[in-house]
């Protein structure tokens, strides 16, 4: 017999969650350490265009907010199918992901606005500049293509996103990692969740996808998916590099870095977005999408050598060479 109560608590530096059973039925708690406004919020603007868990209730002074237990949030959720052999339909998680780009309500917008995951990590990066890692100031190479250090990719970088571009902006989920849909095409996760930009979904889509799905974030954060950790085994062989150090030269090449069913997910993605027509041909994506890889894990703490080249030299590759949307569905068609 399972008595009611906690049945599963899970502590991350944002807060606790927790599963627990009241008259029989299950319910996930989430204590943020933070104000629990913007997930209120998020949710409330997108109830009605995803299929989202029922939010129960919600304490504004404690900061925990209440839903539906459902268990393809927990345990079959998009990271989980990609690695475990689990059907998923790919044409249908592309669609949930891009559906509303269709009708794009807010058009010419400022990027800036979308401090979060733009303007507001560039200061984040900006350490990169002042750090004294030996590996940031040597050359590095690829396939023998010279992409400059890794110094002179973050100042770039930085100079594209600060010339803050008017982009299409829409009401979305907006952290479209494989992490927050579930086999069921349930989304979670609402803290940024409402108006996003068109190029933050799919620079985060990109980047994410591209380093085996949340590859870092699951082995380098304490997140509340850290039990993925044990299936980090079944893809390492993906997610790896060989390199040669020549004294101010770093020459890096990768090896089988994006599993086939992975690949073709992100190729009909980029493809459904390129026909939609929402970016520009010519729009320079490549430096946001070089921004994914080097936010949200800290490359400054990164200790595994291999793991920290592969991201600098992503960032350089979509900085210098693969900047349009056609030149990225050329890399992932290629790498």
């Amino acid at each position: 017999m399972i008595i009611d109560g906690v049945q599963e608590t899970i502590e991350t530096n944002k807060g606790s969650y927790q599963i627990i059973l009241k008259n029989g039925k299950k319910v996930f708690v989430k204590n943020l350490k933070s104000s629990i406004v913007p997930e209120l919020e998020g949710y409330n603007m997108i109830k009605m265009y995803y299929n989202v868990p029922k939010l129960l209730d919600y304490d504004l002074v404690n900061s925990s907010i209440t839903y539906d237990y459902n268990e393809g949030l927990k345990n079959n959720t998009l990271h989980h199918a990609l690695f475990n052999n689990v059907y998923v339909d790919i044409d249908k998680i592309v669609n949930l992901l891009t559906f509303r780009f269709k009708d794009f309500e807010f058009k010419n917008e400022n990027l800036s606005v979308n401090s979060k995951f733009f303007i507001g990590r560039l200061s984040e990066i900006v350490k990169y500049l002042e750090s004294n890692d030996e590996l940031y100031h040597k050359k590095l190479f690829y396939n023998n293509v010279y992409l400059g250090t890794f110094k002179s990719i973050v100042r770039q970088v930085v100079e594209g996103i600060s010339q803050n571009n008017i982009v299409p902006f829409v009401i979305s989920q907006g952290d479209p990692t494989d992490l927050n849909i579930s086999t069921n095409y349930m989304v979670s996760d609402y803290e940024v969740a409402g108006k996003n930009s068109i190029i933050n979904e799919v620079a985060i889509f990109v980047g994410c996808y591209i380093v085996n799905c949340y590859y870092y974030y699951i082995k380098y954060m304490h997140s509340p998916h850290a039990k993925f950790k044990t299936t980090l085994e079944k893809y390492n062989n993906y997610v790896k590099c060989t390199y040669l150090c020549e004294d101010d030269k770093l020459i890096v090449n990768f090896r089988q870095i994006i599993p086939s069913n992975v690949k073709n997910l992100i190729l009909k993605y980029l493809i459904k977005v390129r026909d939609i027509g929402i970016i520009h041909p010519k729009f320079n994506l490549g430096v946001y999408i070089a921004l994914r890889f080097m936010s949200p894990v800290n490359i400054n703490k990164i200790k595994k050598v291999d793991d920290k080249l592969i991201l600098m030299v992503l960032s350089g590759l979509f900085v210098k060479k693969y900047k349009t949307i056609n030149q990225i569905i050329k890399f992932v068609k290629e790498i």
